[in-house]
């Protein structure tokens, strides 16, 4: 039997297919697992960088747990690659905050979405997060919001609604609701 090596740490890059949208799932830590990441004021600066600054490649749905986020981004710009991109708005999230303890962990773990299914799949790991209580049985504060809009394919613009996930929603800078574990 031939066995390949094991990794032990995530390949780098991202096969660009030019007939495909390019969309990734991706998770990125807090430094050392420190909770800080699911609160209004650092979801209102990822917004903002992501929305106005890092815009290679482009972030939609997002859930920002205490110590870790999912997102899904499509590509915009194939002149940076992910790593690089978000090294910059890592960094640029950095220059806009003054609080000691907001550190990043290096790098990021990324999965190319192939297909509708698999983003189903990847969205509903997501809201069930938010909808089973996990981080409010924890006694933490999960957020989740919608960035840009990034589609697999024509069928798949928006078939889900936030408003069905039993959560609390407020609108935030004129932008849609932002859902909330209560």
């Amino acid at each position: 039997m031939n066995t390949l090596p094991r990794r032990r740490t995530p390949a780098k890059g991202v096969h660009v297919e030019p007939d495909q949208p390019t969309i990734l799932w991706v998770t990125v830590c807090s430094k050392d697992r420190v909770e800080w990441l699911a609160q209004e004021r650092v979801m209102r600066l990822l917004h903002s960088v992501w929305l106005k600054e890092a815009t290679a490649w482009l972030v939609g749905d997002y859930l920002l747990m205490p110590d870790h986020a999912h997102f899904f981004c499509g590509l915009r710009d194939s002149g940076f690659t992910v790593e690089r991109w978000v090294a910059f708005w890592k960094h640029r999230f950095a220059r806009r905050h003054c609080e000691e303890a907001w550190i990043w962990q290096k790098g990021s773990f990324h999965h190319r979405v192939r297909s509708v299914q698999e983003y189903r799949e990847k969205w509903t790991y997501m809201t069930e997060t938010v909808r089973k209580g996990v981080s409010e049985s924890m006694g933490r504060l999960a957020l989740a919001r919608t960035c840009s809009r990034v589609a697999m394919v024509g069928e798949l613009k928006r078939t889900r609604s936030t408003a069905s996930l039993p959560l609390e929603t407020q609108n935030v800078n004129g932008r849609d609701a932002l859902p909330r574990v209560r």
